[in-house]
This record gives C-alpha cells, structure tokens and sequence, in this order.
C-alpha cells in the first residue's frame, strides 16, 4: 500500500507500506523517503470491534530523522501511533464527505471542532484494488484551511478524474498541533 507526503521540495514523496494480518493482531513495515531522506521502520496494531478501526504504534527504525531543505525544516518522528478505518467509516459521525458531480469535483465538509487545516486525498479505486502497493494509484493531495476544496484545481499534480471511473477519497481534519482530530474515507464514482 502506498503512503505519501508532501515536504520541503512541493513534490510528493511516495513510500510503500506492506505487513501481515493474523487474527486480530496486525504487523509490518514501512519504507520509502520524504524529501530525499530514507525512511523506514515497522508497526504493530491490533483490531477494535466496537469501532471497527485497527491501532497501533510504528517505530522509524533510524531514529528521530531531521529533514532540512533550503529554509524548510522538519523531523520524522522516531515513533508515534495509527489508526485505521475502514472505507465508509470514520469519526466523529457528523464528518461526511460530499463531492459535486462531474470530472472535476468540489468535495466539502462540515468544520470539525478544534480543527485547523484539513487533507483530502484521491486515490484510484480499481488500481487500489488490483495492486495497493501501486504509487500510481494515487491521483492526488490538497492541505487547505477551509471546507471544501476543488479537484484538480487545488491538488498538487492532478488531472481531472476519468468520467465513469471509481475513486476513494479520504479527508482528515487536523488541530493546530498536527494532531488528527477527524477522519472520513468514501468511494465516489464519477
């Protein structure tokens, strides 16, 4: 499965993330780089069945990683925690998803108390499901600081969506420590 990131250098990193599933439990590793610097580590989880979301804890194998570009600085946590939700679900309940119709979209939300900044993330569902750990599965990121935002028009590097395709969307909202205060994942067919 792909994961991404967006740094210093306004291009997107795109890193891979595989594991193992036995009963309950859930494991791996996660490698790639963010602006240029390797990362890599692992994470454990386990399953909750009153949320129906897997949590956990990674570890990045090297440490706390300083990430320094120009005038652009930031760290890679040397640890941290994670949740999973399942496509359709997320929280708080209230934090739903809606998207305009046609090729180029305008997906809005509801604010979310505490919340400063909000990422939307497009991703193609046929790909995604055929090989998750495809980086081409991705179509595109927006960070914006209002309730909606339009699709390709405010995505870094993106096109228009294909019309009668399948896509999953996802949105977090996020307080102004960086810390995720909601989230909401959805299918959308054009």
């Amino acid at each position: 499965m792909p994961f991404s990131y967006v740094g210093c250098t306004n291009t997107a990193s795109v890193a891979g993330v595989s594991g193992n599933l036995a009963g309950t439990g859930l494991s791996g590793n996660f490698n790639g780089a963010t602006d240029g610097v390797a990362v890599a580590g692992s994470f454990t989880g386990s399953f909750d069945a009153a949320s129906g979301t897997y949590a956990g804890t990674y570890a990045n194998s090297a440490g706390k990683l300083p990430v320094r570009v120009g005038t652009c600085a930031y760290d890679v946590a040397a640890f941290g925690t994670f949740k999973l939700f399942p496509l359709e679900g997320g929280e708080p309940a209230a934090f739903t998803l809606s998207a305009t119709s046609g090729t180029s979209p305008t997906f809005s939300w509801p604010a979310v108390a505490g919340a400063v900044a909000y990422t939307v993330r497009v991703f193609d569902a046929t790909c995604v499901a055929g090989s998750i750990t495809s980086a081409a599965c991705y179509r595109g990121e927006a960070i914006v600081f209002t309730t909606s935002v339009a699709y390709p028009a405010q995505f870094f590097r993106s096109t228009a969506l294909a019309a009668g395709s399948a896509y999953v969307v996802t949105l977090a909202a996020q307080d102004a420590s960086g810390r995720v205060v909601g989230f909401r994942g959805t299918r959308l067919q054009r």
